[in-house]
């Protein structure tokens, strides 16, 4: 009878070894798939958060008159067009510009755009734009009329400020991306 006892003993001992492991075991399991399931997560937020956000050319761009000369008292139109084709929403964007020389800005046309002028520069205060998101600018300017035949108007670069956080994975910066070589130009 003791040796039955012993018998059964072991065999309910093993039981709980194999019940024990298998627990582990599976415990083991979910917590690797846990931990693919958060590094997958991680590298999708960073792609995220490194993609860069106004960088296509088709979608942002400065759009510049048609015509190349320009009589004193006549408008110069320009748009600035803009889309955030990154894969965060971008917050507190700005857009900035320098007003060319021998230029005044028209800023009747500004309606409903909230904007600073500091000496030659605009700034345009544009806010939080979501993923996808785009939007066009435009801008009249009037040629001083005391300019000189033959006297260039240069169309400036722009500059884009803006603020990116990504919580997931903890980081948040400020970003300055001028835009000197991917404006899209049309005469």
């Amino acid at each position: 009878m003791m040796n039955k006892t012993f018998k059964i003993i072991i065999i309910i001992a093993i039981a709980i070894v194999v019940i024990i492991g298998t627990y582990f075991g599976v415990l083991g399991i979910i917590k690797h798939k846990k931990n693919i399931q958060h590094q997958n997560l991680i590298k999708s937020e960073t792609e995220k958060y490194n993609t860069p956000n106004f960088k296509d050319s088709n979608s942002t761009f400065l759009k510049l008159p048609e015509n190349k000369e320009i009589e004193p008292g006549h408008f110069i139109n320009y748009e600035i067009n803009y889309k955030n084709s990154g894969k965060q929403e971008v917050q507190n964007l700005s857009i900035e510009t320098l007003i060319p020389q021998n230029c005044a800005l028209v800023e009747r046309y500004l309606k409903g755009l909230k904007y600073t002028v500091s000496g030659n520069k605009l700034i345009m205060e544009l806010g939080n734009l979501d993923i996808g998101s785009s939007g066009k600018i435009k801008l009249t300017l009037l040629p001083e009329s005391s300019l000189d035949n033959g006297l260039k108007i240069l169309y400036p670069s722009l500059k884009f400020k803006y603020f990116k956080e990504n919580k997931i994975i903890g980081k948040s910066d400020y970003f300055n991306i001028a835009f000197n070589k991917l404006i899209r130009v049309y005469y």
